[in-house]
Parts: structure tokens; sequence; C-alpha cells
């Protein structure tokens, strides 16, 4: 299965739900946001609305998401041209981290194909370093190698603010991700268009019918924490609506 080395936080389910419906993020599946279309939606409203992420070359907004760059989208303070080139081949390889390459922010999920019961995991991973590892990888490397990338790029205190802005309470640490998407996904490159079949669909398609027929069950008090948390000033009529429909008991 795909491994991935992370440096990150978890954000938990509840909050993706509730940051995709607060924002009517409309292209993302808060069940899977690794997908292309999810990727990149959630991660330009990420770019739109906080103002202390680096700013890649390629973005250009919510009008114009931007798209993943096949040779690498360089960031400042990317590492030599040997480790790009090495970075790059490991991207194109990888149907996963390729969708994340023009952002500094990076999404994971894990995934188990033996999974029948639960559609989903209870968290995603939110990272600002990711890599693909195989047998044997050296693992002090990856860490030492994503120390001199920030030691290159100076301040990095722009992803404690981010993880204060989605997760305030999760630590940010270093992470293990399998995700067993391989055996599951096809990708049928059309001239610049890839589709996907996401894996795990019909368990997302029953969380989304559960979701609307109001038996996934949360707290009321959770929801305003929720706001609180992202300093959000939500019309009391969108938070009722929300409450009583969308996340109703």
């Amino acid at each position: 299965m795909p491994t991935y080395l992370c440096h990150g936080f978890r954000w938990h389910r509840r909050s993706i739900r509730f940051f995709v419906i607060i924002y009517d993020v409309l292209d993302a599946a808060p069940d899977w946001i690794i997908g292309r279309g999810s990727s990149a939606a959630i991660l330009a409203h990420f770019y739109e609305r906080y103002e202390f992420l680096p700013r890649p070359p390629s973005f250009r907004g919510l009008s114009e998401p931007p798209v993943p760059c096949p040779d690498g989208c360089p960031i400042d303070g990317d590492e030599g041209e040997d480790d790009d080139d090495n970075r790059t081949a490991r991207l194109d390889q990888d149907p996963v981290l390729i969708n994340d390459e023009w952002s500094a922010v990076k999404l994971l999920e894990e995934y188990d194909p033996r999974e029948t019961v639960e559609p989903c995991r209870p968290h995603a991973y939110v990272a600002d370093y990711a890599v693909r590892v195989e047998l044997n990888a050296d693992v002090t490397e990856e860490i030492a190698r994503y120390e001199r990338m920030t030691n290159e790029r100076g301040d990095n205190s722009w992803f404690e603010k981010l993880r204060d802005a989605l997760e305030k309470d999760e630590e940010i640490g270093w992470f293990v991700v399998v995700n067993g998407v391989e055996d599951d996904i096809v990708e049928v490159k059309r001239g610049m268009r890839m589709i996907e079949r996401i894996p795990g669909q019909s368990q997302l398609n029953e969380s989304h019918e559960r979701a609307e027929q109001g038996e996934i069950a949360t707290d009321h008090e959770s929801i305003d924490d929720l706001g609180k948390q992202q300093d959000m000033k939500i019309p009391s009529s969108t938070l009722k609506r929300l409450k009583e429909i969308v996340l109703r008991k």
C-alpha cells in the first residue's frame, strides 16, 4: 500500500464537513479530500481565506484554481536541482502528491480497502511536508531534508497559524499515513483531464444520504465551538440551518 511520511496535524472529519458547508466549497468531498477536484477546491479556499500562507507562483485565486504541474511547480525556498529532480520523479509516480505539488499545504487521507463498515477515517491530515516512502526508507534523512527546507524559507509560523485556524487542539508532528488507494483508483487521462474513481464511493454515498436524512448526529454546542475556534461570524440563519437540517440529530 502507498505509505507517506508527513509533518503536519490531524484535521477531524467533523471540522472538514463544517469547513466545506460554511464556506460552500461545492467541489469538495469532505469524506475524501485528496481527490483532484476536492484538494484543489479546499486548498484554493485556504489561500483565499488565510493571507499568511506562502503564495506559490501559480496561485490565481478562487476564480481560476491552480492545477497540478506535471514538471513540478517551484515554491520559494525549494531544495537544490538534484533533489527537485528526484522529488518530481516521485511525484509523477504518485496520484496523491501530484495534486498538491503547487501548494505549500499538503492534504492526505488514510484508506483501508478492507474496511467495509465506516465510509471514511475520523480524520485527514494537513501537512507542510509530505513524501511517499518505500521499503528501507531513510526517515532520518527525510526529517533532515524538511529541516533544511524550513531553515531556507525562514519563518515557518504560518503552519502553526493554519493549525490554530483549522484544528487548534491538535499537535503538529510527524505521521506515517497508509493509503490503500492504489488498488482501487482508476485514472483515465484524456488530454489534460483526469477522471478518478474514489475508493469506497458506495460507502461515501451512503454517508451523504445519512447526513441528508439527519441520521448523522452531532452536538449543537460543538457546532458553536467550531465556529468560535475558526473565529467566524456566522449569520444566525445559516447557523440555525446548519444545526437543524445538515447536522441535526
